[in-house]
């Protein structure tokens, strides 16, 4: 088995839910944005546009309260979601 690292990137709450949930597993990492303005988005031209700085930690709290409760542990009491 090789160890591969697979990343994706989100532009909502929503869409990081949605990757986390793919099988068999979901991202090791995601890639959160468009926080600013960017020449990688020229659709976005203006600030209202932008998901914004805050969006990297909403979506860190809302992996974490979804993978953490009690019915989704393994039975080991691990986690399934670690933020970094």
């Amino acid at each position: 088995q090789q160890n591969i690292i697979i990343g994706t990137s989100c532009h909502s709450i929503q869409s990081a839910l949605d990757s986390y949930n793919l099988t068999p597993r979901g991202p090791d990492y995601l890639f959160v944005g468009t926080c600013y303005l960017t020449q990688s988005h020229p659709e976005k031209t203006s600030l209202d546009q932008l998901e914004g700085p805050t969006l990297p930690g909403s979506i860190r709290e809302i992996l974490y309260q979804s993978f953490n409760n009690d019915d989704d542990r393994s039975g080991n009491g691990e986690s399934k979601f670690k933020p970094p």
